[in-house]
C-alpha cells in the first residue's frame, strides 16, 4: 500500500487508496473501524493492477472523523492469496464550528447591574471561549443540544464594555469571532434586611406558689 501511508492523518473524507501488486493481481481492499463501541470490518474495493503492477481505488463513502486499518490481499489469475498488508490511518476533522450565538447581552444593549450571566447556542459540545475587555479570558461547554451559560464572578464597572466569543471543537478547531459591546449601567441599591441583636437569655424563675398536690382518685 502506497497510499495511504501506515499512521497518515487525513483530511479528506473520501481518501483514494493505491499500491503496487502482481500485474493482473485483484486486489481486495477491506476497512476496519470502530464506531459507538462496535468494530466493523467490510470490502470496499476490488480494484486490478495494471500492466506497470500499479493498482488504485477511490472512495465514494465519505469516513467520519476516527481511526481506521486498512487490509490488502492479492489475488492472482490462479486463484493464490498473498499475506495480508495492513496499514492504521486516522480521519480528522478540519471543519470549524459555527460561530456562537450569544442571547445576552445583546449587542449595543444596556445592561443594568454589574453582576450577570451570559448565554446563547453553538455547536453541541463545543468550547466556547469569552474574552472580556480584550483582557480576561474565559471558557465554558456547550451542552449536547448546543446550549451554553457563563456566569461572570467578577463585577463590570458602570460604563462600556466588549465581549468577543468564539469556539472550538473537538479537533480544536476555531470558529469565527463575534464582538458584543454593550454599556453597564448601575442597578437598583440593594437594601439590606435590619437584623435585630440578640437577647441575653433569661434566666429561669420558680413559681411564685407551690403546685398543689395531686389529688387522688
Amino acid at each position: 500500500i502506497a497510499s495511504p501511508k501506515n499512521k497518515d492523518s487525513l483530511i479528506n473524507e473520501k481518501p483514494t487508496y493505491s499500491g503496487i501488486a502482481e500485474v493482473g493481481a485483484r486486489i481486495v481492499l477491506s476497512l476496519r473501524y470502530t464506531v459507538d463501541g462496535q468494530t466493523t470490518e467490510q470490502v470496499i474495493g476490488q480494484p486490478t493492477a495494471d500492466s506497470m503492477g500499479a493498482w488504485t481505488f477511490a472512495t465514494t463513502v465519505p469516513l467520519t472523523t476516527g481511526l481506521y486499518r486498512l487490509f490488502a490481499t492479492a489475488i492472482d489469475a490462479a486463484g493464490n492469496s498473498s499475506d495480508k498488508t495492513i496499514i492504521g490511518f486516522s480521519v480528522v476533522d478540519n471543519t470549524p464550528p459555527p460561530t456562537p450565538r450569544v442571547a445576552f447581552p445583546l449587542k449595543d444593549s444596556t445592561v443594568s447591574g454589574s453582576m450577570f450571566a451570559t448565554y446563547g447556542l453553538a455547536e453541541a459540545n463545543s468550547k466556547i471561549i469569552i474574552v472580556r475587555d480584550h483582557v480576561l479570558t474565559y471558557t465554558t461547554q456547550a451542552q449536547p443540544d448546543g446550549t451554553w451559560k457563563f456566569d461572570f464572578v467578577v463585577p463590570f464597572g458602570v460604563g462600556s464594555h466588549v465581549l468577543e466569543y468564539s469556539s472550538a471543537d473537538a479537533s480544536n478547531n476555531q470558529s469565527g469571532k463575534l464582538t458584543v459591546p454593550f454599556l453597564v449601567e448601575a442597578g437598583p441599591a440593594v437594601v439590606l434586611p435590619v437584623v435585630p441583636p440578640p437577647q441575653e437569655p433569661q434566666p429561669f424563675a420558680p413559681p411564685k406558689k407551690p403546685l398543689p398536690p395531686p389529688q387522688k382518685t
